[in-house]
């Protein structure tokens, strides 16, 4: 669910699978108290635009993102939060 009209995502198209876990590491790792890292959905962007959202690059960190153009009705985000979880794939830690 979007916070502030927004959601934070990473681009990993072009990292080895290794560099996305780290990253997802470094983010929880880092979290006051340290969160424990329990998988990763992932998600083509064309599935994010065809919903009429964007994903905006926001550098640093480094591959970072945010999806905005939510529309307003609290209603219409869980609609597409929803269609967004069903297009992704969810990969747990071992």
């Amino acid at each position: 669910m979007p916070y502030n009209g927004e959601v934070s995502v990473y681009r990993i198209s072009f990292i080895t699978e290794d560099e996305v876990w780290e990253i997802g590491k470094s983010i929880t790792e880092n979290q006051d108290p340290p969160k424990t890292l329990r998988g990763r959905a992932d998600l083509i962007s064309e599935k994010v635009i065809t919903l009429g959202l964007t994903v905006n690059p926001s550098e640093p960190p480094r591959h970072h993102a945010n999806i905005s153009d939510y529309p307003s009705e609290e209603s219409e985000i869980k609609l597409i939060a929803l269609e967004l979880a069903s297009q992704s794939q969810f990969k747990g830690t071992l």
